[in-house]
C-alpha cells in the first residue's frame, strides 16, 4: 500500500484577494491543486475604491471559504482612497491585525508565501509564523525602502534607519524573494542576507483579461472612424504614469496628423489635472472614458491600433515592467512606449513597437508620428513577434512552478497537482 502524503498547511499573507483583481487570485487554486491546505491572511476586500464590495461585511475578524481556501480577513480601514491618513492606518491596521488573527486561529505552518503588491508592512505577520523553514516566499512588486525614499521620505537619520532596520528583519524571516523586474534584484540584494535565494518572477497577463473575446464589445470607441488612427492606454492614473507629457506631446503630434486620437482608459488620482490640461491644449481628439471591468479591457485593446505605455523614468519606478506591458503584448498590438528601462530595451530589442523619450514631449510628439506611419505589414509583422515574446518571456505556468520549488523544498510534489497546472494556460 502506497503511504499516505501528508497534507501541507501553506499560509498566504495578502492585503489583496478575491473579489479583488490580482494574481494572487490565480496562485490560491494552483497552490490547492497541488496539495496545499491553503489558509489565506487577507482583509475585507475594497480596492480601488476604499468602499466596501457588495455582499461583503466589515466586522473586525471573519472566516470564510473561497477559491479553495480557507481565508481570514481582518477589518479594512474605509475611505483611503481620499484621504492620506487612512491610507497609512489602513496599511498599520492590517500588520496589527493579521498578526492578532495569527496567534488566535494557529501559527504553525509548512509553508507561507507573501504577496506584497504595497507597503512591505503587510509581510510583519511572518514575525509570528512557526514552522516553514526553508519555505517561505515573498513575492514583492514594491521595493522597499527604495519606493518610500522616492516618495520623499528622507533618506536618512532615525526614522530612515528604523525602515531599513525593519525591511532588513522582514527579508531575514524570509526564504526566497520573488521580484517582477530583473531592476528589483540588487534593490532587494542590499537589505536581504546571502542565504535568502533571489530570483526574478515577472507577472502575467491575468486569465480574467484573456478570456475576454473581440465579440464582448461592439465595436471602435464612439466617434472613432475607420480612418483615424486609434491609440488606447489602459490602467491607473497616477503620477508615475507620466501622461502630461503624453498629452504635450499628442497635441504637437495631432496638430501635424489631424487623424490621431488618443483615448485614456481607467482612473486615479491624476485624472481630474490631466483633464483639465487636456482642456487647456484644446486636445479635442483626447478622450478619458473611465474605469471598465476587466473583462472588457481585452477587447478593447485589440481593437486599437498602438497601445500607450508611459512611465517616469526616475527611480525604481524606471525599473518596473508595469503589469499593462504584458497585456498589450497579449493584445498583440503594436505599442507605444514612451519610457526608458527594461521594458523600453525589450520593446527595441525585440521589435515590439516604438519607443520614446519619457522626458521630452517633442519626443513623445515623434513617438506619435513615427507610429503612425508605420504599414500594416510592419504592425503584423510586430504582433507575431509580440505574441512569441509573451510566450516565452511571461508564462504563467513557469512563473507558477518556480513559486512551487521554493514552498515545497525538501517534500514530495503532488503529482496530480502538477499534472493540472501544466496542462494549464501559459
Amino acid at each position: 500500500m502506497a503511504e499516505r502524503v501528508k497534507t501541507r498547511k501553506l499560509l498566504v499573507i495578502t492585503e489583496r484577494f478575491y473579489p479583488e483583481q490580482f494574481l494572487v487570485n490565480e496562485l490560491v487554486p494552483q497552490f490547492v491543486q497541488s496539495g496545499f491546505d491553503v489558509r489565506v491572511l487577507t482583509q475585507a476586500p475594497s480596492y480601488p475604491k476604499g468602499r466596501l464590495y457588495t455582499g461583503y461585511s466589515n466586522p473586525l475578524f471573519s472566516k470564510t471559504q473561497e477559491l479553495g481556501a480557507t481565508v481570514l480577513r481582518v477589518r479594512t480601514v474605509l475611505g483611503y482612497k481620499q484621504s492620506v491618513v487612512k491610507k497609512v492606518l489602513n496599511y498599520l491596521s492590517f500588520s496589527f491585525l493579521a498578526s492578532v488573527a495569527l496567534m488566535i486561529t494557529g501559527r504553525t505552518f509548512d509553508s507561507v508565501f507573501v504577496f506584497q503588491t504595497g507597503p512591505l508592512t503587510q509581510a510583519v505577520p511572518l514575525f509570528l509564523v512557526r514552522g516553514a523553514e526553508g519555505r517561505r516566499c515573498l513575492w514583492t512588486q514594491d521595493v522597499w525602502p527604495d519606493t518610500v525614499f522616492e516618495y520623499g521620505f528622507p533618506r536618512t537619520g532615525g526614522i530612515a534607519a528604523a525602515l531599513k532596520a525593519l525591511v532588513r528583519r522582514i527579508y531575514a524571516h524570509t526564504d526566497c524573494i520573488a521580484v517582477t523586474s530583473p531592476g528589483f534584484r540588487d534593490s532587494v540584494v542590499r537589505y536581504a542576507s546571502p542565504r535568502v535565494r533571489v530570483i526574478y518572477v515577472p507577472q502575467w497577463a491575468p486569465k480574467e483579461l484573456l478570456s475576454a473575446s473581440a465579440a464582448d464589445h461592439p465595436g471602435r470607441a464612439l466617434g472613432v472612424a475607420r480612418a483615424d488612427i486609434l491609440f488606447r492606454f489602459a490602467g491607473s492614473i497616477g503620477t508615475m504614469q507620466n501622461l502630461d507629457v503624453v498629452l504635450r506631446g499628442f497635441a504637437r503630434a495631432s496638430a501635424k496628423d489631424p487623424r490621431l486620437m488618443l483615448e485614456i482608459i481607467g482612473d486615479g488620482s491624476e485624472k481630474e489635472k490631466l483633464q483639465q490640461l487636456a482642456y487647456e491644449l484644446a486636445l479635442q481628439r483626447v478622450v478619458f472614458s473611465g474605469r471598465v471591468p476587466m473583462r472588457d479591457v481585452m477587447p478593447l485593446l485589440r481593437e486599437s491600433d498602438f497601445l500607450v505605455l508611459p512611465l517616469t523614468a526616475r527611480g525604481t519606478v524606471g525599473k518596473t515592467i508595469p503589469a499593462k506591458f504584458q497585456a498589450y503584448l497579449a493584445a498583440a498590438r503594436p505599442i507605444l512606449g514612451i519610457l526608458a528601462g527594461p521594458v523600453a530595451e525589450m520593446i527595441v530589442n525585440e521589435g515590439l513597437g516604438f519607443v520614446a523619450d519619457p522626458i521630452s514631449a517633442f519626443a513623445v510628439a515623434e513617438g506619435f508620428l513615427c507610429a503612425a506611419a508605420s504599414t500594416m505589414d510592419q504592425r503584423e509583422e510586430i504582433a507575431s513577434r509580440e505574441k512569441m515574446f509573451l510566450s516565452a518571456n511571461f508564462s504563467r505556468q513557469k512563473a507558477i512552478g518556480k513559486f512551487l520549488e521554493c514552498l515545497t523544498v525538501g517534500y514530495p510534489l503532488n503529482t496530480k497537482g502538477i499534472d493540472k497546472l501544466s496542462k494549464g494556460e501559459s
